[in-house]
């Protein structure tokens, strides 16, 4: 069979090399629970997610190739996690037997099929010569394949009626699409002024007792991180270092239409499928193991998948002591190594898809106070100083009130009680200026003219304090049109927003019953 897939991948057309290198030749772990770090040979117990038994290797490899072909006819297979896809699929299949949606007739089906994008010609037409190859060469190369893929155009239709009704439940208020219209078209004019932490010096007292209550309550501050020693297993991406057999199949594939004349990405897409491929053989041949493998054994059998073992390298919990090469991927999966976690999941990295061994884990644990004490006071003295900040940042503010009030400008009040004054800006929510970061968008909505507003962190630790000099409300008739826009934009994303966040809870539940 692979041998007849083969052939068929060197001779015909490069769209379809992608998906079924993913069907065929790849075979990705589906770790729903763990499959990283179990060991052993014994039978699971049957884990159903939605209906589907994910320690059934039967079972999870077809939702594997129905989510892989899925997503190849829809040409998201480049940027859709195929693990992420696969619990999607699960979830959507449950929900569109609850909701009893039927399969599609013949000219249901037959019109779906020519809205798939990978049967699509440069123009973006369905072309029925891309249609007949692929179905052709399955035909002749894998038949069994055929009704396989026919069931899941079925069930993409399904998905795609289930999703259309779950959409549906929208609703939108016009007089809603309004206000928000009118908010994003409200243009303010506005002074403002700074507060430089950096020019704030206040004196601090420091007692062994104010130490000692500081560091009873914030114990967690001063205990030293998780650190966990591990090797890597490094499946390289490079061709060059790939297999043999991996190499020349791929390459000879890549030669059919000139290998200088092949996109750079294809390249890659196409090493990482196989170093994720032999990542994910040697976690399965890793769980065949009665008992855990010694270091000669995973040794031995990484060398014979083309991998090499490196190390040992330490992730810890706060990032401490780590080697340059430690990613935020790399410390979030060893942190989950464990006893019964040996195996990190395939990770895939710049340079190769790594899998992570657990050598050591060192519990983080609490320090006395007298061995660090020294840290607590720096803490300490810096927590002090931001609290009398900002105390007095609203002293500050209550003074401008107070000399606005007198009818002092904003500029001058400013100066005299030592702010750094801004340069005055307009602005509307549609145009924020590059100074203005989006998220004070909420402190402006709620300020009038001649008001002065609340002080707002900058880049930390500085505040910023803005006053309104003008502010002009368009009338209703200016932006009717976009209401409308909104209003439309509102239905159709309460929809979609509604969808989501039903499958995104269905798929947790499910998850916590495995």
């Amino acid at each position: 069979m692979i041998d007849a897939v083969q052939r068929f991948l060197a001779k015909h057309r490069r769209w379809l090399f992608a998906c079924l290198l993913a069907v065929v030749v790849v075979p990705f772990v589906f770790t729903v629970g763990a499959t990283p770090g179990c060991v052993g040979g014994k039978r699971q117990r049957d884990k159903l997610f939605f209906g589907i038994n994910v320690a059934s290797p039967r079972e999870v490899e077809d939702l594997q190739r129905a989510t892989a072909f899925s997503l190849h006819f829809s040409n998201f297979s480049e940027n859709v996690p195929l693990d992420s896809a696969m619990m999607a699929r699960a979830a959507w299949l449950w929900i569109a037997g609850k909701l009893q949606i039927p399969d599609p007739s013949e000219d249901e089906l037959r019109n779906f099929i020519r809205s798939r994008p990978a049967f699509f010609d440069e123009s973006g037409n369905f072309s029925e010569e891309r249609y007949g190859d692929f179905f052709g060469a399955l035909r002749e190369q894998a038949p069994e394949f055929e009704q396989f893929i026919a069931h899941t155009l079925a069930d993409d239709w399904r998905i795609g009626v289930a999703a259309g009704t779950l959409s549906a439940a929208n609703f939108s208020l016009p007089s809603e699409a309004m206000l928000r219209a009118r908010q994003l078209n409200t243009e303010w004019k506005l002074s403002g002024a700074t507060l430089r932490f950096a020019d704030f010096h206040p004196a601090i007292d420091v007692s062994e007792s104010d130490l000692e209550a500081f560091f009873n309550g914030h114990r967690e501050l001063f205990k030293t991180p998780l650190q966990v020693i591990f090797d890597n297993a490094v499946f390289p991406k490079q061709f060059g270092e790939l297999g043999a057999e991996d190499g020349e199949q791929l390459l000879a594939y890549l030669r059919g239409e000139g290998v200088d004349g092949a996109k750079p990405e294809a390249v890659a897409a196409a090493a990482e499928q196989v170093a994720m491929a032999r990542a994910g053989e040697f976690l399965y041949r890793l769980y065949g193991f009665d008992e855990l493998p010694d270091d000669g054994e995973i040794s031995a059998l990484a060398e014979e998948l083309g991998a090499k073992i490196c190390g040992p390298d330490l992730a810890t919990s706060n990032g401490t002591g780590e080697s340059e090469s430690i990613t935020e991927n790399i410390r979030r999966a060893a942190m989950e190594l464990d006893d019964g976690n040996h195996f990190s999941r395939p990770l895939s990295e710049s340079d190769a898809v790594r899998v992570l061994i657990l050598r050591r884990r060192v519990e983080s644990r609490n320090q006395p106070f007298w061995e660090v004490r020294t840290a607590v006071e720096q803490c300490y003295r810096r927590q002090k100083q931001v609290d009398l900040f900002l105390n007095h940042a609203s002293e500050t503010r209550n003074k401008l009130l107070s000399k606005l009030s007198a009818g002092e400008s904003f500029p001058d009040a400013a100066k005299v009680l030592g702010l750094e004054v801004q340069k005055p800006i307009s602005l509307t929510l549609k145009n924020l200026p590059k100074e203005v970061p989006a998220e004070w968008a909420g402190a402006f909505l709620r300020l009038n003219s001649s008001e002065l507003g609340d002080f707002l962190l900058i880049s930390k630790p500085d505040l910023q304090i803005w006053f309104v000099d003008d502010k002009k409300v368009p009338t209703d008739g200016s932006i009717l049109d976009e209401a409308k826009t909104i209003e439309m934009d509102y239905a159709n994303g309460s929809g979609q927003l509604f969808m989501r966040q039903i499958v995104e809870e269905l798929i947790m539940e499910e998850m916590k019953k495995l």
